[in-house]
């Protein structure tokens, strides 16, 4: 292989991963964004499931539950 050809291969390799590695900075921005929010998410989910969890003890120590209630607790 010559230096020109050499120089030209290095030059596409270059280019394409240049091209690449813009393309990537990209979509880990765009994935950063989506999941920058996670631990929020995940806080308000398990405070919920928390509050779920207390509502549905209280409603384990009723006798007479209404027919929506029940289906709820189910």
């Amino acid at each position: 292989m010559s230096t020109s050809s050499g120089q030209a291969m290095v030059s596409v390799s270059t280019g394409v991963m240049n091209c690449l590695l813009a393309k990537l900075a990209t979509l880990i921005d765009e994935e950063h964004v989506k999941f920058s929010n996670t631990p929020k998410e995940v806080g308000f989910l398990r405070d919920e499931l928390r509050t779920m969890k207390a509502f549905l003890e209280i409603l384990a120590d009723k006798d007479n539950l209404d027919p929506l209630t029940k289906e709820w607790m189910n």
